[in-house]
Formats: structure tokens, sequence, C-alpha cells
């Protein structure tokens, strides 16, 4: 037996008369803004258990291209964390790192230090809770780059800024407010402080939004239901401009996983994506299928995925003639470190290979179309 369990109407009230982005599109375009300038500082943390296990305490990486040397330094304390990294490139000029941390482990300032001896500094702030609330990065000019962060009492974010240059207004703002309940109320969206679009969530029944005409506002609303087999089954509605309805349905176990992905358009009647996945009794994914329709109605594969202990995972995109478009796949070893990746897709071509050593890695190549870069790792460990 069916029964409704959530029903959001989400109204998006467009600032602009141009093309009108949707919340989800607004909110990962933020997310990207999380990672400011320090990829390798992430990636260096993700690594600290490894680091850790070996009691490493100085790794160099030498990377050759065209039989050329670039070397990186790193030094951890016996935590695994990084403590300073040194770059010395082709010329020969050395670059510097170096990490400090709080009483709580929690990454707090990278001093940067480029040949000429100018400093830079990414700064990292959190609340009493551990919340970040600040991560900034002011470069050798002085400029700031930034995010912040603000929360409500239940720990729930309600403001998110980014800054360039100056911290004296955000290049781009996102405000939360929300009910009660802890269900999220308003997303309002500024750009260079003018408000550029603002959502409002709201319940609203879907046969009032189909073919009502609203300039400048998409509407979406979401909901959740089970079918006869106890399968949650969410349904997102996206109305346009013009009420014009096209409908995602995706499908869970009792365990999450999703099951099936369609997507619907002319007011929900015409199906044009249908995928379904398939996993074995421990929940691991085993494959999917993509089937797409044309604009005729007829049916083609247009996707593959396939997840084996002997070729790994590997993923295919078709056109409807049949032709492969794109490739991408990888491989882990029995520690789940990836050891082979490639991926294809027009003339955008690479392979990386990886090898290790009590789960260090030792070695690295990057293939690419006209180019190959390999990096040689080397370790020295506390007594």
């Amino acid at each position: 037996m069916k029964s409704n369990l959530l029903l959001i109407i989400l109204v998006f009230s467009v600032a602009s008369v141009f093309a009108q982005p949707d919340v989800y599109s607004i909110t990962k375009m933020f997310s990207f803004y999380d990672v400011t300038n320090d990829y390798d500082t992430e990636q260096l943390l993700k690594e600290k258990d490894k680091l850790k296990e070996n009691q490493v305490e100085k790794r160099v990486k030498i990377r050759y291209h065209k039989a050329k040397p670039i070397r990186t330094i790193e030094y951890f304390d016996k935590d695994g964390k990084v403590t300073k990294r040194e770059f010395i490139n082709l010329k020969k000029e050395t670059s510097e790192s170096v990490y400090e941390y709080d009483q709580e482990d929690r990454l707090k300032t990278v001093v940067y230090i480029n040949s000429k001896g100018k400093e830079g500094r990414i700064n990292y702030q959190y609340n009493a809770e551990g919340k970040l609330t600040e991560k900034s990065r002011v470069n050798i000019k002085g400029e700031y780059f930034g995010t912040t962060y603000q929360y409500n009492t239940e720990g729930k974010l309600t403001e998110h800024c980014i800054y360039q240059k100056t911290k004296e207004v955000p290049i781009k703002k996102l405000v939360y407010t929300y009910y009660p309940n802890g269900d999220k109320k308003t997303t309002v969206y500024y750009k260079k402080g003018k408000l550029k679009y603002s959502w409002k969530y709201d319940c609203k029944p879907e046969g009032e939004l189909v073919g009502v005409k609203n300039k400048d506002q998409v509407t979406i609303c979401v909901s959740e239901e089970f079918d006869e087999l106890g399968n949650r089954v969410v349904w997102d509605r996206r109305f346009d401009e013009d009420g014009k309805l096209k409908k995602i349905k995706t499908v869970y176990n009792a365990d999450s996983l999703v099951l099936n992905r369609q997507i619907y358009t002319e007011n929900g009647t015409k199906i044009v994506y249908d995928e379904v996945f398939s996993y074995d009794e421990e929940g691991v994914l085993l494959g999917a299928e993509t089937t797409s329709y044309d604009k005729k109605g007829n049916a083609y594969l247009s996707g593959r995925k396939v997840n084996t202990e002997e070729d790994g995972y590997v993923q295919e995109r078709f056109d409807s003639k049949g032709k492969l478009t794109s490739y991408y796949s990888y491989k882990v070893n029995n520690e789940g470190l990836v050891q082979k990746m490639q991926r294809h897709s027009g003339r955008y071509r690479y392979t990386y290979l990886y090898n290790y050593d009590d789960g260090l890695k030792t070695s690295e190549v990057r293939i690419y179309r006209n180019s190959t870069y390999v990096d040689e790792i080397f370790y020295s460990f506390y007594e």
C-alpha cells in the first residue's frame, strides 16, 4: 500500500529574465569554493592513517617529464600529519609550505613561501562545536580569498559566503532559513551584494501547477512514497515558467541503495531516461544499464556500468547509433587502493598507473595523449 510521506514545493523566483539555474547547481557551485587552492592539503590529510601506521618521517617524490626531474619533499609528524612541504622546480628554485594544527589536531594554518621569499597564508577557524567557520587564503599580494560559514543553534548552516580579493562584500552568498521542525524554509542567493535568485519551500497540490505560466519562476516539488514492494520512491517534479512538467523518479531499497532512476518529459507522460542498478548480497554495485529514448520514442542503450573483481569498475556511454562516446574505468587492489584509472572522451584521454608497498604509493605513471609523467616516491621512517 502506498503512503505519501512528504510533499515539498520549491518556488524559484528569478531576478533575471535569462537562463534559470536550479538550486542544486547553485549549491554545487558553492561546494567547489570549499577547497580554496589547497587540494594537496586535503589529499595529505586523507593519507594520514597510512602515514601514521608506517611511521613515515619524510617522503620524496621525483617527477620526470622529458627526462627533467621536479622534486617535492614532504615531512610528517608521528601522527601522520604533514608539517612541511618543499617544492624544487626545474630551475632548482625552492618554495615551501609549513602546516600548523590546533589542540584538536585540526588544520589551523598553512604558510606558503615562494622562491623569492614572499609569503602567503591559509587559515582555518572553527566554532565551539568544531564546525568550520572560515577558510581563507591571503596570497603573496595580500589579496583575500575565502569562504565563511554561519550556523544556527541547531548546527544548521544559515549563511555561506565566498570572497575574492577583499572581505568587504562577498562575491557570492547563500542564506538559509528553516522551519521550527528543522526542514529548510528558504534559500536566497546573492551575487556581489545583489539578490540574484530566491527559493521558497512550501506545499501545494501538483494539479494547481501544471500549465500555469509564471515568468521568471521555476517550481520544484519533491514527494516520497512507498511502492507495493516496500521500496522508497522519490518523485522530483520540476515546472518551468510555462508550467510544463518534467518528472524524475528514483527508487531506493530498504538499504537506501538506488534501484531505478527514470526521467519523464511532456508533463510527465513521456519517458526519456531509464537506469536500472544491480547489487550483490552485501550491497556492492554489480552494474547498471541506462536506456534512453530519442524524439520518436525509440529506445537505445545509452550507458553501462560494470563492477567486477577481475576488471574493476567500468563505465561506458553510447550514442543512439551504438557508438561508444566515453569510457571510464578504475581498478583497486586488495587494500582498496587504486591501481589503474582510465578515461577516454573525445580527444581527452589519459591512463594512470599506481604501485604500492605496505599501502604506501611508490610510483605513479600518468599517460596523456601527447605527454607522459613518471613519479618515483621514496620514504624515510622514524626509528
